[in-house]
């Protein structure tokens, strides 16, 4: 099972050719008619520079606001030590310097790893995302918060 920020995946792991497909998107680094950017980035443990998570945050603009939708996978044998939120943390920090200033994470209802990640680096993980809908929530943060970047040390 692969678990993530954006659905919980069940069943068998993309094939090669789809894997090559998504790698191809990924790089090119936006959409096809360039509306939508997105970054990735590798998170590694420190001491043994293991890959344990990759995080991905979509940007686009609207009007004079800049947005962000992030998407966090973690390694199973990572979870439950900090590693989502501390990544999170660092990269909501970091792109508030360039300067987007709004965020979403759009997590399935009931996925409380996720929902806590997202409590932790000040999102708000009470709001309903109707335009998902399938049992998915939309976690949303405007402006500045006391508690988003505060662990972000480590980039």
């Amino acid at each position: 099972m692969i678990t993530g920020c954006t659905r919980t995946r069940v069943g068998e792991p993309p094939s090669l050719e789809a894997l090559g497909s998504r790698y191809a998107r990924q790089v090119a680094g936006q959409s096809d008619d360039g509306s939508r950017g997105w970054l990735n980035w590798i998170i590694r443990e420190s001491g043994t520079r293991l890959a344990v998570e990759t995080v991905q945050a979509t940007i686009s603009a609207e009007q004079s606001s800049m947005s962000a939708e992030l998407a966090w996978v973690l390694g199973v044998a990572h979870q439950g030590r900090g590693y989502a939120t501390e990544a999170i943390s660092a990269i909501v920090a970091w792109l508030r310097r360039h300067p987007v200033d709004t965020f979403a994470a759009h997590i399935r209802s009931g996925h409380e790893a996720s929902e806590g990640v997202a409590r932790r680096v000040g999102l708000d993980t009470g709001l309903a995302d109707a335009r998902r809908g399938h049992g998915l929530r939309c976690s949303t943060l405007v402006g500045n918060s006391d508690a988003v970047g505060s662990r972000a040390s480590f980039l």
